[in-house]
């Protein structure tokens, strides 16, 4: 008889045991979704704000380039630099100048947008590595601004970035020496010599390359720099020999009362495809904004006469070729 009854009771116990899982797993899981709820309200409300790139709809207000002003309207942020004679420069004050200062302030306001300059260096607008070819830089090609100002199209800038039209003259390039030692280069046979190449700039080995009649290539020694101002203090230490830049990104040395380079004789040979503009990513619109503003800027005369001050005020810098307008 308690052999039969003893099992009668383990139905109810099991069962009840069955239910009490349930309770807990159900409890669980109502937990969990309201820590997901909670975390993902949080998330919402702390998230950075980003603006994408071409998008007039700003989801916040971060730094990023083609950010919102306070205001609505949209921020172009172009990157310039410090070292390129009469178009960008430290004046005496220890603030950024020259002429594309000028142009930049103009254009923007002819075309009504709103654009910030920002400092950054050459090379992360477009950079160069020896025995590579070269690339666009970190800068551009991570937002970090709109667009690069004062750059020539090149066979292969234009592969990777797009071009505004043009508000400068291309230059011609040639090989610059210390003063006094042009003429040991004049047969321009490179071999066995150590050449300095602006990093970032359109006179780099590809182009020199096309040069034809530089002879001993295959024998040289490549050293990078990182402006002009550096070809200058390399070619005086001796760390370089001669260097291949464009006669305006030297002209602030060569035509000084006593030059600090000197240009080997003879005939130069240009990189660029055309002549001097701005440079954006190919998903980016704000070329098409400029070149508005510049063509109004050229048939109002403004343009001339802005080029025409630029003589007086940046001439000590150097020549700024503008195109006819």
């Amino acid at each position: 008889m308690e052999g039969g009854t003893a099992p009668a009771a383990e139905p109810s116990s099991s069962g009840n045991r069955i239910l009490i899982v349930l309770v807990a797993v159900c409890a669980v899981v109502t937990i969990v979704a309201i820590v997901i709820a909670v975390v993902a309200v949080s998330r919402s409300s702390t998230t950075p704000n980003i603006t994408i790139q071409g998008d007039q709809t700003s989801k916040g207000g971060g730094t990023s380039a083609g950010q919102g002003s306070s205001a609505g309207g949209r921020i172009f942020t172009l990157a310039v630099g410090h070292d390129w004679g009469a178009h960008q420069y430290i004046d005496t004050s220890g603030y950024l100048a020259g002429f594309h200062y000028d142009l930049i302030e103009a254009v923007c306001t002819e075309a009504g947008i709103d654009c910030r300059t920002v400092w950054d260096k050459y090379s992360n607008c477009w950079d160069t590595t020896i025995g590579q070819p070269s690339h666009g830089g970190q800068g551009l090609m991570g937002r970090w601004y709109d667009a690069c100002v004062g750059w020539f199209p090149t066979i292969g800038r234009v592969q990777v970035f797009s071009f505004s039209s043009p508000f400068l003259k291309p230059p011609v390039s040639y090989l610059f020496t210390k003063p006094g030692n042009a003429a040991s280069f004049s047969s321009r046979n490179l071999a066995n010599k150590k050449i300095g190449f602006i990093d970032g700039f359109a006179t780099d080995e590809k182009c020199l390359v096309r040069w034809t009649d530089v002879k001993g290539q295959d024998n040289m020694t490549i050293i990078h720099v990182q402006n002009p101002a550096d070809v200058v203090a390399k070619l005086k230490s001796g760390e370089i020999e001669v260097a291949f830049a464009s006669a305006l990104d030297m002209v602030h040395y060569a035509s000084r009362a006593i030059p600090e380079v000197e240009q080997v004789p003879g005939v130069g040979f240009s990189c660029m495809l055309s002549g001097n503009g701005v440079m954006t990513r190919k998903d980016n619109d704000f070329n098409s904004k400029w070149n508005v503003g510049l063509s109004k800027l050229v048939s109002s005369g403004k343009f001339k006469k802005l080029c025409d001050d630029a003589a007086t005020k940046h001439g000590s810098r150097g020549h700024v070729p503008c195109v006819d307008g």
